[in-house]
Order: structure tokens, then C-alpha cells, then sequence
């Protein structure tokens, strides 16, 4: 084997093991991490959500001076 062919198997190898230590990263990326939380978060639209609404409410109720 040649000192050309040695670099290049060893960019390779190199490569091959960004790749997958990228598809890896994807992967864990994409699970969700609680499935409780984002089943609760599509029924009851998220806490944020639900304090801004209050909020808006509160705020819209005609004040007496």
C-alpha cells in the first residue's frame, strides 16, 4: 500500500466516523425526551400558553375609576 492510499483510507475512516457520530446526534435530537410533557403540552396548548391567555384576560376587563 502506497503512502497516497494510507492518507486516504485514513481520511476515510476519519470521515465514516463524523458521519456517524452525526447520524447519532440526529437521532437523539429528534427522540423527545418527555412524552408525557408533550402529550399534555397538545391537550392543554403549554403553560406558557395558558398564562399568556389569563393574562390577556385579566388585562381586557374594563377597569371602574
Amino acid at each position: 500500500m502506497s503512502v497516497r492510499a494510507k492518507k486516504l483510507s485514513h481520511i476515510q475512516q476519519k470521515s465514516n466516523e463524523l458521519i456517524e457520530q452525526y447520524q447519532k446526534s440526529l437521532e437523539t435530537l429528534k427522540k423527545p425526551l418527555n412524552v408525557k410533557y408533550e402529550h399534555e403540552t397538545e391537550k392543554v396548548g403549554g403553560f406558557v400558553q395558558q398564562r399568556n391567555t389569563r393574562n390577556r384576560e385579566c388585562c381586557n376587563k374594563p377597569r371602574r375609576i
